[in-house]
């Protein structure tokens, strides 16, 4: 779950592709569909690195349904980096540690291998610029 074991706040550390395959028109009926495709908690050095054991990639697939035919078209996908942080320290960012994500089907394993390239990337950007989400 978003927020590590004990609950807390994501915040979006990235965000990566927002890529459009098809326009939403007014009228159009939308669904939205999210999930965590990678953690950095099998990362090494995630045990001494707090901010790479929280940070999580979420991948978000975006759907036009018409309403003549119930038929699915896929519109759009966004791809987000978040840091799990404690929200109940007021002034300081504390990390909190997301469990791992084990993928079970060729599908899964392949989102989370695009997921943790992503992921990955916005970590080494973020302490780059000397993001304090990556600080820790």
């Amino acid at each position: 779950a978003p927020g590590g074991a004990g609950g807390g706040a994501p915040t979006v550390a990235a965000v990566d592709d927002v890529s459009f395959a098809l326009p939403v028109s007014i009228g159009d009926v939308v669904t939205f569909s999210a999930q965590v495709v990678y953690t950095g908690a099998d990362e090494e050095g995630s045990a001494t690195d707090r901010s790479l054991a929280s940070a999580f990639q979420v991948r978000v697939e975006t759907q036009i349904i018409e309403l003549h035919t119930g038929q699915k078209r896929l519109s759009n996908e966004f791809h987000f980096t978040f840091v799990a942080r404690d929200a109940s320290v007021k002034d300081t960012l504390r990390h909190l540690p997301m469990p791992p994500v084990r993928p079970t089907t060729y599908r899964e394993g392949m989102l989370w291998l695009d997921g943790r390239r992503r992921m990955l990337e916005a970590v080494t950007i973020g302490k780059s610029e000397g993001s304090s989400l990556f600080s820790g």
